[in-house]
């Protein structure tokens, strides 16, 4: 079997591709129900409940274009069709809990489909974006923000085809709004790096004090000065992407979720996602586990593809 860029087994070709929420632990509604039922094709109140013990363990993989890829165990994957329901004969899921449900699951599937994002595209900075008081919006509200920094980043891409970009929102101490997030493509004429010059309080400059100690131990910190009418910038080269993607998913919030009209990142068209399949379930050394999942990595560039026979047995459905 080739492991070059893409597992060229047929079986992984001709595989389901599943579409994974994300691994992190649910809440205490969804934690050993008392019972499982289904709902039947009445549109009326429910009138027939049976139990079932329907709950499985799944196994999924997350192939990124560097080779790497993320092993997936979940302990407890209801089959489809079937939902939770905690004494079902005398409660009804009012709408609050449905909507606590939602907020938990849009919360886990965002945050997942950022850090896959994150792993999987070759970004070249991480930036940081403030709305100043002088530009034209409201930095205190989000969707008149989020709309002017989307107007930027699509006019700049107009330029630059291979401009790209993954971009989240965070809310400051001050409730004014300000971004975070990773960019490639910039032309090299649109970036100006900093010096000590630019933190020389005598001549009235001044730059925040973390990026005051990153050039003064060595590390370059640029500014990108297209997006001058909305605030001020800064870029910083991406070391690791990792460890870049747990950082940014700080900034993803349940009140952000619970906010309407809220986009919860703003991204480039041109990004690519990781492939994923679901394979049978195999015994691996996770990196992270608990009772609902264990998560596992493997580097595909520093091992013989013999070790990992079991990419063979792709569950096929």
């Amino acid at each position: 079997m080739s492991f070059d860029k893409k597992l060229s087994s047929q079986n992984l070709q001709n595989s389901k591709s599943f579409d994974f929420e994300g691994f992190e632990s649910p809440t205490s509604e969804t934690r050993q129900p008392k019972s499982i039922t289904r709902h039947t094709d009445d549109l009326g109140t429910i009138n027939k409940f049976k139990s079932f013990n329907i709950r499985k363990t799944r196994t999924f993989i997350t192939q990124y274009s560097d080779n790497k890829l993320k092993i997936t165990k979940v302990n407890s994957c209801l089959e489809s069709g079937w939902e939770l329901v905690s004494d079902f004969k005398n409660k009804i899921i009012t709408n609050e809990v449905k909507s606590i449900s939602n907020i938990e699951r849009t919360f886990r599937r965002v945050r997942a489909t950022i850090k896959d994002l994150v792993l999987e595209n070759d970004f070249d900075f991480f930036v940081t974006f403030t709305v100043s008081p002088t530009s034209n919006c409201n930095r205190y509200e989000l969707e008149s923000v989020q709309q002017k920094l989307r107007e930027l980043l699509k006019a700049y891409r107009r330029k630059y085809k291979d401009f790209s970009y993954l971009i989240v929102t965070e809310e400051h101490e001050d409730d004014a709004y300000h971004f975070h997030g990773f960019v490639s493509g910039i032309d090299n004429n649109d970036l100006i790096q900093f010096t000590e010059n630019d933190f020389d309080i005598s001549k009235g400059n001044k730059l925040p004090y973390q990026l005051i100690n990153y050039i003064k131990n060595g590390i370059d910190v640029y500014h990108f000065n297209f997006f001058d009418n909305l605030g001020f910038n800064s870029l910083t080269k991406i070391r690791s992407r990792e460890k870049c993607a747990s950082y940014i998913l700080k900034y993803i919030t349940k009140d952000m979720v619970r906010q309407d009209g809220c986009k919860f990142y703003i991204r480039s068209r041109n990004l690519k996602t990781p492939l994923k399949y679901e394979i049978e379930n195999i015994e691996f050394q996770p990196s992270f586990e608990n009772d609902y999942c264990s998560v596992g990595f493997i580097d595909l560039n520093n091992c013989n593809s013999s070790d990992f026979e079991f990419l063979n047995k792709i569950v096929d459905k």
